[in-house]
């Protein structure tokens, strides 16, 4: 009995990582896209946490999908964990301005760190 829930599981998370994948949009795709019909444009600064920076974090998605309409200032935030005990705060930061709209952050944590995104962000500036 073990044995079949855990095959099941198994093959349950391989058909919802495959159904997942199907909907991934490349973050270069959606800019090429927002080139060519740019959204209405808000006042302010969206952070989108994303695990995946080369594909288009889905909360970004389903913002312009309903509300048709984009920050001026966006931001797609990763966070990765070092194999160091500490980051300097001189090293935790990594950003790269994409487009006038569109910046690409990662935040640098050591793995004995307990992860300050606000702090983190702040050091962007």
């Amino acid at each position: 009995i073990v044995m079949l829930v855990m095959r099941s599981w198994l093959k349950g998370t391989e058909i919802i990582e495959t159904k997942a994948r199907q909907t991934d949009l490349p973050i270069g795709v959606l800019l090429s896209q927002l080139e060519k019909r740019t959204p209405v444009l808000v006042p302010g600064t969206a952070v989108y946490l994303t695990a995946q920076p080369d594909l288009a974090p889905v909360a970004l998605l389903h913002s312009l999908k309903h509300f048709k309409a984009l920050h001026e200032n966006n931001v797609i935030l990763t966070i990765r964990t070092a194999d160091t005990p500490r980051v300097a705060d001189e090293d935790r930061v990594e950003m790269y301005e994409v487009n006038r709209l569109f910046r690409l952050v990662t935040l640098n944590f050591g793995y004995m760190e307990e992860p300050n995104v606000p702090k983190g962000l702040l050091l962007c500036r």
